[in-house]
């Protein structure tokens, strides 16, 4: 219960410094600038493994076999529909592919087993986006939304005597977003964008299941995967003519 507690209390403060952020610089500037109206753009954003937000790998000991589960780097690519609708805010949408890479490891009797498991969603993202101008071309941005991810399917990969099987939780799962970062704007070449940004899903994606045969016995375990992440958007917004 503690750990779970401090765990809680660790996320709050993640949003709360996203949140801080964006009530500093809504006070910090007064420049205006004129609403923008409808813009298409495409993005790319590293998935970056990190302790801090549960996107880490993890080792169990059964019956003296060491199963681990641990993620690599993914990415997520889309396109993004941004809508000015204030002076200072714009609405975003569009979707998003999602890859994220697993590697599964067993290991006993001196012997190694990996197995690799490749996770694909597709994000539906809304968010609100605030702008404060700092020169010229160049805005810094505070974002916060919700997204909708659908996982197309169960997933197993099975090389004797190992396998691995993920069951999704749901079809679809809700997650809250949020990021910052600096967006440089010219009139004819469009926006440019990068900034760190941070996904919290409200519960995990799939529970999945490494199993080991040997002699006709077999031993399991069980690892669930969050979905929760880290990562770098950069993006380019067409110009909007």
């Amino acid at each position: 219960m503690q750990i779970k507690f401090k765990y809680i209390m660790s996320r709050i403060g993640i949003m709360a410094i996203f949140l801080l952020i964006f009530l500093g610089k809504t006070y910090s500037q007064s420049h205006e600038w004129e609403t923008e109206g409808a813009s298409f753009g495409f993005q790319i954003q590293p998935i970056i493994p990190n302790d801090m937000f549960r996107f880490r790998g993890e080792t169990r000991n059964v019956q003296g076999t060491d199963f681990s589960l641990n993620p690599n780097p993914g990415y997520v690519a889309g396109a993004v529909i941004r809508f000015g609708v204030h002076r200072r805010f714009t609405l975003e949408t569009g979707i998003n592919y999602v890859r994220r890479p697993y590697e599964a490891i067993i290991e006993t009797d001196g012997d190694t087993y990996r197995l690799d498991l490749r996770i694909i969603s597709y994000e539906l993202p809304l968010s609100a986006t605030y702008h404060v101008r700092l020169g010229q071309q160049l805005y810094l941005t505070s974002t916060a939304g919700l997204s909708l991810y659908f996982l197309p399917s169960n997933l197993f990969v099975g090389e004797n005597p190992a396998s691995i099987a993920a069951a999704r939780r749901n079809w679809f799962t809700p997650s809250a977003k949020a990021a910052t970062g600096f967006e440089y704007r010219t009139e004819n070449s469009g926006y440019f964008y990068i900034g760190p940004s941070y996904q919290f899903f409200f519960r995990d994606l799939y529970l999945t299941e490494i199993e080991f045969r040997r002699n006709g016995d077999s031993v399991t375990n069980r690892f669930f995967i969050s979905g929760e992440y880290f990562g770098l958007i950069f993006r380019y917004t067409f110009p909007t003519g």
